[in-house]
């Protein structure tokens, strides 16, 4: 259904009621608005707050690997267990490092 998992992300996004204005000349990532009135983030109750914050992180991870945010890559942590993992992200040239 969707070309990209940034596709999906603003799709979820505006589920929630909300979308990405790019329309501020100093904003360089845009900010998230109410869809409509184009009013900040409005805390309506806590379900409602986490899956905002979801999307959001999920934004903000898609937006890093990008080349015009840095080209960063997700890599896992650690690397070699199989337990519990984190995702962090880095250049290339750290990851090979430098």
């Amino acid at each position: 259904m969707f070309k990209t998992s940034l596709e999906e992300i603003l799709y979820r996004l505006g589920q929630l009621g909300y979308c990405v204005d790019k329309s501020t000349p100093y904003e360089l990532h845009g900010r998230f608005r109410q869809t409509g009135s184009l009013d900040e983030f409005k805390f309506v109750n806590q379900k409602h707050y986490d899956a905002f914050a979801g999307v959001l992180m999920e934004y903000i991870q898609e937006q890093m690997q990008l080349p015009e945010y840095g080209s960063l890559q997700k890599v896992m942590i650690p690397e070699d267990s199989a337990g519990p993992k984190c995702d962090i992200y880095m250049s290339d040239s750290f990851r090979r490092g430098f």
